[in-house]
């Protein structure tokens, strides 16, 4: 908790981040944090709520809960996108495998994979008008 708090004091999480939590149905760092501040305030708590909290911090911290939502969108002369997103925060023993690249026709509800990279930029050169979404696998 102490860690998430830090992390959050020095911007590299916002409380209004929004998370796909793997221990609770929470879908901002903020209600993770309140949830587990809840938990470790509790003087009743048990061994289980402990490492509950502790979950719900921790998968903040090593990022696997986190969304990416620094994605930016810039037209290049040759007609394509380029995408570049800011690189999830990773603990010292943690590594970024590689990032899928998804896109769908705006408004459309069909996503489809269209790359796979292993650095956080991509251009498309479709013509169109997409929605884009990066998704990050994580090795620890």
């Amino acid at each position: 908790m102490l860690v998430l708090a830090l992390n959050i004091c020095t911007g590299r999480v916002c409380e209004s981040q929004p998370i796909e939590s793997h221990h609770s149905d929470n879908t901002t760092v903020g209600e993770s944090l309140a949830e587990a501040d809840q938990i470790f305030s509790d003087p009743a708590r048990v061994k289980d709520t402990c490492h509950a909290g502790k979950e719900l911090c921790k998968e903040i911290n090593n990022g696997k809960a986190l969304r990416a939502d620094h994605l930016y969108l810039a037209k290049v002369g040759d007609g394509g996108t380029k995408l570049t997103w800011t690189p999830p925060y990773l603990g010292d023993d943690q590594e970024v495998v590689r990032y899928e690249v998804w896109r769908s026709v705006r408004g459309a509800d069909l996503w489809e994979l269209i790359e796979v990279v292993t650095t956080p930029t991509f251009t498309d050169f479709a013509p169109g008008e997409f929605d884009y979404e990066v998704l990050t696998e994580i090795q620890d």
